[in-house]
């Protein structure tokens, strides 16, 4: 926040960084040359708020700034503020909404309730004078709702730069997908609000993350292995193990070797059918891989890694099919009904948002069993589940509302008049059981 010292919330925000994500330092580069915003928040009610960061190595006059909102898809500036003060370097000036919680309001510089008004599908710019210096959203294009896919969007989201951007996007009118600049968070989360780490002295390398995974679907399975990191990064020196788990439990059944990750930071392998076990499996992500397929890495099978032949374990999930004596060497684990959908364990998982990591199973949103999302299969996709995403960004599953004049078969037809309903074993009776288990389960 502007004027004040925050040295222990960078400390902790450094070290949050560069121990939970795992990331690495390449030679360095120049510092930021102009301002940038640095943290969007598109929130509940009016918890919107914008932050500029300042990494240009001095302080910086405000005064020259103004704040631009372009609302839906409007060329022109539907609202104009102008900022004022000093920011110095390295710290952030915080413009939120004045009706905003209590919790955005506490590191606030400045309140505004014109600009700091916007909706998805608003375009916000930032100004030196004429010139753009950074802007969200493409100015002058109405995206619909917002502007980017799955769990990274400019609606119901909190944006923050990654760590690596270092200068704005000074062309108001190009292409805008927050995935390739931006990490996204949850509605209404502020908890990074009021400073900003940037490495425009060093350039950070994320290690990858396991993403998406797809192991045992319907019929003949479609299996592949899917990673996210920083866009177009060489990732080779990792290596993604499948570690068997039920009978020949800790011996290494794939060895996958990664390769450089696209313009959207994803890198994905097709596998054959039956590539991966489908029983109890461990995934595991390591780097500088220096066994070989077949080893085992638990010869007593008391579920521990023996002398590990890696360097670093970087990432890991498991899958435990509920099997007694099965063995697992990741964590989190996915176990049957782990997520209250089915009781079966996943055949395939999701990370939402992408790359994802707390450690914890609800990091991973079980795919479809019946491939939804994968060209040429309809899938049987619920609320709760995930679209079969490879390559691209993880989405969850939101069934259509419904409206006036759909398709619907009257209670006394589902009813009959036995003891059990006439349509026990169709897709309409296994659907209403669906929409019983989810209402249990939010009950």
């Amino acid at each position: 926040m502007m004027d004040r010292t925050r040295w222990f919330n960078l400390v902790l925000i450094f070290g949050l960084a560069f121990g939970g994500l795992g990331l690495t330092t390449k030679p360095a580069q120049a510092a930021a040359s102009e301002l940038f915003i640095s943290e969007y928040i598109e929130g509940g009610s009016y918890n919107k708020a914008i932050e500029i960061y300042n990494g240009t190595g001095a302080p910086v006059d405000l005064s020259q700034y103004s704040l631009e909102l372009y609302s839906n898809g409007a060329a022109s500036p539907s609202q104009s503020t102008s900022l004022s003060g000093t920011l110095a370097d390295g710290d952030v000036f915080v413009i939120a909404h004045g009706s905003a919680d209590a919790a955005i309001k506490a590191v606030t510089d400045a309140f505004d309730s014109t600009v700091i008004n916007f909706n998805g599908d608003d375009a916000v710019a930032l100004r030196k004078g004429a010139a753009f210096v950074d802007v969200i959203g493409q100015i002058g294009t109405d995206p619909g709702s917002y502007w980017g896919s799955g769990a990274v969007t400019t609606s119901d989201h909190t944006l923050t730069r990654k760590t690596t951007v270092c200068t704005g996007d000074t062309d108001g009118s190009d292409a805008f997908d927050p995935v390739l600049e931006w990490d996204a968070y949850p509605k209404d989360t502020s908890t990074q609000l009021g400073s900003h780490t940037a490495s425009c002295g060093t350039v950070v390398t994320m290690e990858p993350r396991i993403n998406e995974f797809s192991i045992s679907t319907t019929g003949t399975d479609v299996e592949y292995l899917e990673f996210f990191g920083d866009p177009e990064t060489d990732y080779s020196a990792y290596t993604l193990l499948e570690i068997e788990g039920d009978s020949s439990g800790g011996v290494i059944d794939e060895v996958v070797t990664l390769g450089a990750t696209d313009v959207s930071g994803f890198y994905w392998v097709n596998l054959p059918a039956n590539a991966v076990e489908n029983g109890s499996v461990s995934l595991l992500l390591v780097k500088n891989f220096a066994g070989a397929y077949g080893d085992d890495i638990d010869a007593d099978d008391d579920g521990l890694i023996d002398n590990p032949p890696w360097e670093s374990l970087v990432d890991s999930v498991a899958v435990w099919d509920g099997g007694s004596s099965d063995l697992t060497y990741g964590a989190p684990v996915l176990s049957p009904n782990y997520d209250g959908l089915s009781s079966f364990a996943p055949g395939g998982a999701s990370r939402i948002p992408d790359g994802y990591d707390s450690d914890a199973a609800s990091d991973w949103v079980r795919n479809d069993f019946d491939l939804g999302g994968i060209p040429g299969y309809s899938g049987s996709l619920i609320e709760g589940e995930a679209y079969n995403t490879p390559g691209a960004s993880n989405m969850v599953y939101t069934p259509p509302p419904e409206a006036c004049g759909d398709a619907y078969t009257p209670i006394y037809a589902i009813q009959g008049s036995g003891m059990t309903s006439p349509l026990v074993g169709t897709e309409l009776h296994r659907a209403v059981r669906r929409e019983h288990m989810l209402e249990d389960r939010k009950v």
